[in-house]
């Protein structure tokens, strides 16, 4: 077996993040190829499970494609509100950490799954938001939840990668 040598800081952290926004560039042309039509697909179904935990909290809630409304309140679910970015930006970190890749596969999966449900409860937390203090839901919409989204994503790549270097 060969003696790797080992790689300097700086060429690490250059393939780390050459690697993160390719990753990232990636996704955004992924997004203008396929399409409105298959986005919607997401954007609707995600409407429909942030509804559903909404009837589960006792709101009288439907769904129109990607909207969700009640007989006082509407939410509409679009593009860059849906919560791939913050999925995206825990992938892109996570395929760029230099880890065996296989060792990535089951923590990839548990938070990806994670942030998507947690971006479910965002989504209710916003109708709640909207129907009771309308004021503030630019706020939670715009600077509060993003900010808590990106931050639940690198947690989750730190949780990830500290569950794979074991």
């Amino acid at each position: 077996m060969k003696n790797k040598k080992p790689q300097s800081k700086i060429i690490l952290s250059a393939k780390f993040f050459v690697i993160f926004i390719t990753v990232i560039a990636l996704y955004y042309i992924f997004i203008a190829i396929i399409g409105d039509n298959y986005f919607n697909l997401y954007l609707n179904l995600t409407a429909k499970l942030s509804s559903l935990l909404l009837i589960f909290l006792g709101m009288n809630t439907d769904t129109n494609g990607s909207l969700i409304y009640s007989a006082d309140t509407s939410v509409l679910i679009s593009y860059g509100c849906e919560g791939t970015e913050s999925i995206i930006i825990f992938l892109a970190g996570l395929i760029a950490i230099p880890l065996p890749f296989r060792n990535k596969i089951l923590p990839g999966i548990i938070t990806v799954f994670l942030l998507y449900f947690l971006n479910l409860l965002r989504i209710v937390a916003l109708f709640l938001i909207q129907k009771n203090y309308p004021n503030q839901f630019d706020n939670f919409h715009i600077i509060y939840f993003p900010i808590l989204f990106i931050l639940f994503a690198l947690v989750g790549l730190y949780l990830s990668t500290k569950s794979i270097s074991r």
